[in-house]
């Protein structure tokens, strides 16, 4: 009965974090203040919308934890086929979320403390705001690193697309998901598209965990 208790809440744990995980990161994207180049400027930007960007932050870090046993339920799909394009995917998604959650604490925490400093403050910090949007240094490489969040996301994609472990449809929105994703370095409506494409693929994937194993063997041929 134990083991049987645990496997249940095991299920349940990682089937809502697979729907919560990318619903969380696109509301996050969705209410995100507009982003600026300039140091100046997105303090201004911080400091009219600081309610707006501290919980657009914040929903993106608490998805960002959701992931963890999002991405391990997903490898879970593919341990008997796509086992090693589970095994690098899932790496890459976990590398990924270590390096975005120090980039969403610089960008996203950091400048909203400088944002509440005082007018002049903020003038004589305006460049110290720049080198943290337009990363410098280790910042730069924090920044890059992360985007091996989206890159094991695409992988995962192309695992369960092979694997015919979950209907294709989701797979397909997954995939179709993160290549949107790619383009929130151009604008951040985009990147809350495709998170919401993401969101739909995983998220139907962890319906299906909730309701049993039984059921994510049944819907394959879809």
């Amino acid at each position: 009965m134990e083991t049987a208790s645990t496997e249940s809440v095991k299920r349940v744990g990682i089937g809502l974090s697979m729907i919560l995980a990318w619903l969380l990161f696109a509301l996050g994207f969705a209410i995100h203040p507009t982003q600026s180049t300039s140091g100046a400027e997105q303090l201004r930007v911080i400091v009219a919308t600081s309610g707006r960007w501290d919980l657009a932050h914040i929903l993106i870090l608490v998805s960002l934890v959701l992931f963890i046993p999002a991405v391990l339920g997903v490898i879970g799909l593919l341990q008997q086929r796509g086992a090693w394009l589970g095994l690098i995917g899932g790496a890459f998604v976990v590398i990924g979320v270590v390096f975005l959650a120090a980039w969403v604490g610089a960008e996203g925490f950091a400048s909203s403390a400088l944002a509440n400093l005082s007018a002049n403050q903020q003038a004589a910090l305006a460049p110290a705001m720049h080198a943290i949007i337009v990363p410098r240094g280790a910042l730069s490489f924090v920044a890059n690193t992360s985007f091996l969040f989206i890159a094991g996301w695409l992988v995962l994609a192309i695992g369960l697309f092979a694997a015919r472990t979950v209907p294709r449809w989701m797979s397909v929105a997954m995939g179709v998901g993160v290549l949107l994703l790619i383009g929130s370095v151009l604008s951040l409506q985009i990147g809350a598209v495709g998170a919401a494409a993401l969101a739909v693929g995983v998220g139907g994937i962890g319906l299906q965990v909730l309701k049993g194993p039984h059921e994510t063997r049944e819907a394959m041929p879809v």
